[in-house]
C-alpha cells in the first residue's frame, strides 16, 4: 500500500469515527497506521499525528491504556523533528 493510500484510509477512519462507527473506525485506523509505518520515515510528522488522533479516539472509547504508548511514540517523533 502506497503511503498515500493509508493516508486516505487514516481519513476515512477518522469520519467513521466522527460518526460513532466506532468499530470500522478503530479497525482502520490500525490498519492505516500500520501501512503507514511500513512505507515511510518512522520521523514522519504526519505518522505522529495519526498515532495521537487515534490515541484520542482510544481515549474517547475508554481505551486509555492502549492510548498511551501510543502517545509516547507520537511525542518522540515531534522530538525528533525538533533536533
Amino acid at each position: 500500500m502506497h503511503p498515500a493510500v493509508a493516508a486516505t484510509l487514516y481519513t476515512k477512519a477518522r469520519l467513521e469515527a466522527g460518526v460513532h462507527d466506532f468499530g470500522n473506525a478503530d479497525a482502520d485506523f490500525r490498519e492505516s497506521i500500520g501501512w503507514y509505518e511500513k512505507t515511510s520515515d518512522p520521523h514522519d510528522p504526519r505518522l505522529g499525528s495519526m498515532l495521537r488522533t487515534y490515541a484520542s479516539f482510544l481515549k474517547k472509547v475508554h481505551r486509555n491504556s492502549e492510548a498511551k504508548p501510543l502517545e509516547a511514540r507520537a511525542k518522540s517523533i515531534f522530538a525528533f523533528q525538533h533536533h
